[in-house]
């Protein structure tokens, strides 16, 4: 007897993580595309609003609930869905949407219900949710969702990633920055992997997804306990053999500076060896006012990217307004 669809849509939620640039995009297409999971654009809402969420009172009363609902209706995620998603994907998810669908009177609850509203909309029978950031709160998430939730970590070679940024207007980061943050998210990562265990949560490189799709196709399909059937498992193999990316992996090495190699190994030379990554240098080292001059550095490119976003974004919102 098959459960109601809203029931079974919110028994469990995956999220996954990993860094910016690093693989998370490639992933959320591949579950969206064969293992039926409605991925949608980031889900920076969660956790922010999370932290806000004493402004609504006691989710048991109904007015609080309608409330949280507006504000999680109103999300970025959401506006990018019903604004800039193809025309066949679009879907104007609405409060009395998210409540209708609310099973418990709690912020998972709630959130579970918005995203069965996304997997309803798009005829998939699964709920899940991206967003590279989440490992640096992966102990709230698991306080919020308990063993309702499976987490997918991709990790890619931090040099790349830091290669890949450069390519972004927000993310031209020093590499002493990006390594920072790139060892950080290993670290997290790991520790929160041995919290949990293999069976909550799979730790995949985007290298190995790339050079050998069968076998990490299978380590997926192992730990959902979601096997494809042999006419999907082949044509998921012959997309990703033919895939355009295939050899999108150790650009670093000719495409780095030598500097920067030296400086990005000098603060996550350790994190790299651990994973496997091949490393170049023996002992390298940053002295404390490189480090400050690069942290100061990052420091000036936060301000202009704040005053850029004042300058040019705030006035043309302000203008739509009147």
């Amino acid at each position: 007897m098959r459960l109601p669809i809203n029931e079974k849509l919110q028994s469990s939620i995956l999220f996954v993580f990993g860094s910016a640039r690093g693989g998370t995009t490639y992933l959320n297409d591949l579950l969206f595309k064969w293992f039926d999971f409605s991925m949608g654009p980031e889900g920076t809402f969660i956790l922010p609003l999370y932290r806000q969420l004493s402004r609504f009172g006691d989710l048991s009363d109904p007015e609080s609930r309608h409330q949280l609902a507006k504000k999680i209706s109103k999300s970025q995620m959401l506006e990018i869905i019903r604004k800039r998603y193809p025309h066949e994907l679009q879907i104007d998810i609405k409060p009395n949407d998210i409540l209708s669908r609310t099973l418990e009177p709690t912020y998972a609850g709630m959130i579970m219900a918005t995203f069965a509203c996304l997997a309803e909309s798009w005829n998939k029978q699964r709920i899940g949710i991206k967003n590279p950031g989440f490992w640096k709160d992966l102990e709230t998430l698991h306080h919020l969702f308990g063993d309702k939730a499976k987490y997918i970590s991709i990790i890619r070679d931090g040099r790349d990633v830091f290669l890949s940024l450069q390519t972004v207007p927000w993310g031209k980061q020093s590499a002493y920055i990006a390594a920072k943050e790139w060892a950080k998210m290993a670290e997290e990562t790991y520790s929160f992997k041995k919290t949990l265990g293999n069976s909550c949560l799979l730790l995949l490189t985007y290298e190995e997804l790339l050079q050998s799709p069968a076998d990490t196709i299978a380590s997926i399909e192992y730990f959902l306990g979601l096997p494809l059937d042999d006419d999907s498992r082949s044509a998921f193999l012959k997309e990703a053999n033919e895939n355009p990316l295939r050899s999108n992996y150790s650009k670093w090495r000719k495409k780095m500076s030598p500097s920067d190699k030296y400086v990005f190994e000098a603060i996550a030379g350790a994190q790299l060896r651990a994973l496997g990554y091949e490393t170049e240098f023996k002992n390298p080292a940053l002295s404390w006012h490189r480090k400050l001059a690069f942290q100061i550095w990052e420091w000036l490119r936060l301000i202009w990217i704040n005053i850029y976003h004042m300058r040019y974004r705030l006035p043309k919102a302000s203008k739509k307004k009147r």
